[in-house]
C-alpha cells in the first residue's frame, strides 16, 4: 500500500463506535459475518475455485490452528488485551473464527475484522466485534496509527510475493500504532516427504501459483520484510511440523485435501491428466501422506513497531522517504535561494566598493588636476599681468 499523504484513507475511514462513518460495504448489524471470498483479494489471485465447502475448510484450518499452537497468537499482547482499551484488527478474517473467539476471551478489547467478502449468519456476533468489508490491497479504510495489534492468517496463498512486499506489511504498519505489535501466522506451501503420486500434485499446485507470482516459501518472504523494515523491531519467529497424515489430526488431512479438490481445475492446466484420472491420484494422495509421513511447517511471526521522531524529516518509513526527500529538498532549495541572494548582496556590496574606490580615485585625479591646472593658470595670469602694468619710469 504515496508521497507526503497523511496516509489517510478519508473516502472511507472507518470511525469507531459510529456506524455513520463506515467505510461503503461495511457490515453494521451485529448478525453477520465475513467469510473470505476464493476470488481473494483481487482477480488476479483466483487460486481455489469458489466453493462453499472452503468456508468449511477455513472452520476446520483455523480449528487445527489452535490445536497445533495451543494458543490464539504468538505476540506478548495479553495484558494489554486483558486491561482493555485497546484495538485489534484481523486482515483477512474469513469466517471470523479467530476473532470471535478472541472478543469471548478478551470482552474488554475492541476487535475489528476486515475482509473482501462478506456472508450471513444466525449465529449473534460478542458486543465488542465489528466487521468491515473491504480490499487489502487498495489500502486499509483506517487512520495511521490506529491499532495496538494487528494480525494475519492463511493469507500465503491469495497473495504473491509483490504484494508482500508492496502493499501488505506496509499496510500492516501503517495502520499499528507506535508499540503495537503486528503478527502473521502462514502454512508453507512446501510439502516434506512426499510419495509420487503426491509429487505430481504438489508440482503442478506449486505451478498454478507460481503463475500467480505466489512464493511457496513463506517463511522466507516474511521474514525478510519484517527485518528489513526500518519500522519494526522485536522480530520473532516461531515453527511447528504440521503433519498431513492421522498424526497430524483429521483437520489437517482433510485441509490439504480440500485444498486439492478445490484447485482442480488450476491444478490440471499444468498436468497431462484428465479429470478423472485426477480423481483417482486423490485417492492415492491419501494413502500416500500416511505411508511417506507427509509434512508441511507453519510459522508464527511477529514484530513491534517503533516510536516514530516527530519531524517528518527524520522518518525512515518507506511511506516516508519521499516526503522527508520532499521536505528536505524545499528546504535545501530555500537555503540555497537564500545564500544565493546573499552571494548576489555581498557582490553587489563589493561592485559598490569597488565603483566608489575607483570614483574616489578619478575625483582625486581630477581634483590634482584641476589644483594643477589651476596653479599654472594663475602663474600664468599673474606673468601676463605683470607685462601689462607699466613701469613708473615710463609714466614719468
Amino acid at each position: 500500500m504515496g508521497n507526503c499523504h497523511s496516509n489517510k484513507r478519508a473516502s472511507n475511514v472507518y470511525k469507531d463506535d459510529d456506524d455513520s462513518n463506515l467505510p461503503s460495504g461495511t457490515i453494521t448489524p451485529r448478525f453477520f459475518h465475513m467469510s473470505r471470498s476464493i476470488q481473494s483479494i483481487n482477480e488476479t489471485s483466483k487460486s481455489l475455485d469458489i466453493d462453499i465447502s472452503e468456508e468449511k475448510r477455513l472452520q476446520s484450518l483455523h480449528d487445527y490452528m489452535l490445536n497445533l499452537w495451543q494458543s490464539k497468537f504468538f505476540s506478548p499482547i495479553h495484558h494489554k488485551l486483558v486491561s482493555g482499551a485497546v484495538k485489534v484488527l484481523d486482515v483477512g478474517c474469513g469466517t471470523g473464527a479467530w476473532i470471535i473467539d478472541m472478543a469471548n476471551k478478551y470482552p474488554h478489547t475492541k476487535f475489528i475484522g476486515l475482509d473482501v467478502s462478506p456472508i450471513f449468519s444466525n449465529s449473534p456476533l460478542p458486543y465488542n466485534v465489528e466487521f468491515v468489508q473491504a480490499d487489502l490491497l487498495k489500502g486499509l479504510p483506517f487512520d495511521d496509527n490506529t491499532f495496538d495489534f494487528v494480525y494475519m492468517s492463511n493469507m500465503v496463498r491469495y497473495l504473491s510475493t509483490k504484494q508482500w512486499e508492496d502493499i501488505v506489511i506496509k499496510e500492516l504498519v501503517r495502520v499499528s500504532k507506535p508499540y503495537a505489535f503486528i503478527e502473521v501466522m502462514e502454512g508453507d506451501l512446501t510439502l516434506h516427504n512426499k510419495g509420487p503420486v503426491t509429487t505430481k500434485l504438489h508440482e503442478a499446485f506449486l505451478a498454478s501459483m507460481h503463475a500467480k507470482g505466489i512464493s511457496p516459501l513463506i517463511e522466507t518472504i516474511i521474514t525478510r520484510i519484517f527485518q528489513t523494515n526500518p519500522n519494526l523491531t522485536n522480530f520473532n519467529v516461531e515453527t511447528k511440523i504440521g503433519y498431513l497424515n492421522m498424526w497430524g489430526g483429521l483437520q489437517n488431512l482433510e485441509n490439504g485435501l480440500k485444498i486439492f479438490k478445490l484447485s482442480k481445475k488450476s491444478n490440471l492446466e499444468f498436468m497431462s491428466s484428465t479429470p478423472s484420472e485426477y480423481d483417482a491420484m486423490l485417492e492415492t494422495y491419501v494413502k500416500e501422506i500416511d505411508e511417506y509421513n507427509t509434512y508441511c511447517k507453519f510459522y508464527r511471526f511477529y514484530a513491534q513497531k517503533i516510536e516514530l521522531p516527530p519531524s517528518p524529516v527524520s522518518f525512515r518509513s518507506s511511506s516516508y522517504i519521499n516526503y522527508s526527500s520532499s521536505s528536505t529538498h524545499k528546504n535545501l532549495n530555500h537555503k540555497n535561494s537564500q545564500l544565493l541572494l546573499r552571494s548576489n548582496s555581498t557582490s553587489s556590496k563589493v561592485s559598490s566598493l569597488n565603483n566608489l574606490g575607483h570614483l574616489k580615485n578619478n575625483s582625486l585625479n581630477d581634483l590634482g588636476h584641476f589644483k594643477n591646472n589651476s596653479s599654472n593658470n594663475l602663474s600664468s595670469f599673474k606673468d601676463n599681468s605683470l607685462k601689462k602694468i607699466p613701469s613708473r619710469r615710463n609714466l614719468t
